[in-house]
């Protein structure tokens, strides 16, 4: 609700749901997971979910996320799950976005953002 026309967010309750479920697998399904359903049903058209992709040659470390390259696999494949179980379309932004420096990274993302903004 509101005059929010758009908005660009970088959670959404299926990643958090799937880091739940993995810490507390059954009272996840039993307390969140249908709410996470009704969620994904209020999802418009034109609403678009983007995915950052998992590097098997790229850890983060930041001092937030987790170095462990096998918990990060186990979450992927997790949310990779979800996404099929709910029939949730997503796009993937290319690896090469990231590898761009800081400033190029801005403008393509401008752009890019612009470009779908204008269709709208």
């Amino acid at each position: 609700k509101g005059n929010l026309k758009y908005g660009i967010f970088d959670r959404t309750v299926i990643d958090n749901y799937v880091y739940a479920e993995n810490k507390f697998p059954e009272k996840s399904r039993e307390l969140l997971y249908t709410l996470v359903e009704d969620w994904t049903k209020r999802l418009r058209s034109e609403d678009i979910i983007y995915r950052v992709p998992l590097w098997n040659d790229q850890i983060v470390k930041d001092g937030f996320r987790s170095e462990d390259k096998d918990f990060q696999i186990n979450i992927n494949r997790k949310l990779n799950f979800l996404l099929e179980e709910l029939n949730i379309q997503y796009e993937k932004i290319p690896k090469e976005f990231f590898l761009q420096n800081d400033e190029s990274q801005a403008i393509s993302f401008i752009r890019y953002f612009s470009n779908i903004l204008k269709h709208n």
